[in-house]
């Protein structure tokens, strides 16, 4: 069993949980969303944890090297995880997305197209130019952060 889960769920995917609740989303006020970097707007496709990864190393000026393991479906998750098992993995780090291509390649998702990444890809670009380094917001919600050699 490995150590620590992380679970996402893309904000598209938000409605499915949303419509239960008996909630009409047609009255709510339109806001803009701006409070999200680059990596975290763009997390649900295949490779945008691993890059979410990279930039928070570079931005802790860590010297741990991330090596990803970029897994886009179940059976090359199973493949990641039986190498790992056996040492063989070629990466320090297994990013793995059940679903192919990522959460947006997933049965929740609203569609299902080839310009579904290039799409998040321009939302993701349409980051707020005042969000706050990633270094900034764990000091401000004081949320821990424990990676190896942090040290500048």
């Amino acid at each position: 069993m490995l150590p620590l889960s992380i679970w996402c769920l893309p904000s598209k995917n938000c409605r499915h949980c949303l419509e239960p609740a008996i909630l009409d989303l047609s009255t709510l006020e339109e806001g803009k969303l701006d409070d999200a970097t680059y990596f975290g707007r763009n997390f649900a496709k295949s490779g945008g944890l691993s890059a979410a990864v990279a930039e928070v190393l570079k931005e802790q000026h860590s010297s741990f090297e991330a090596k990803p393991v970029k897994c886009s479906g179940l059976s090359a998750c199973k493949i990641a995880l039986i190498q790992k098992k056996a040492n063989t993995l070629p990466g320090n780090f297994i990013e793995g997305m059940a679903c192919i291509g990522g959460c947006i390649g997933g049965p929740a998702a609203l569609s299902h197209t080839l310009r579904d990444p290039a799409i998040m890809e321009a939302y993701a670009k349409q980051e707020s130019s005042i969000h706050p380094s990633i270094e900034e917001n764990i000091k401000k919600t004081g949320a821990p952060l424990d990676l190896p050699s942090t040290k500048k």
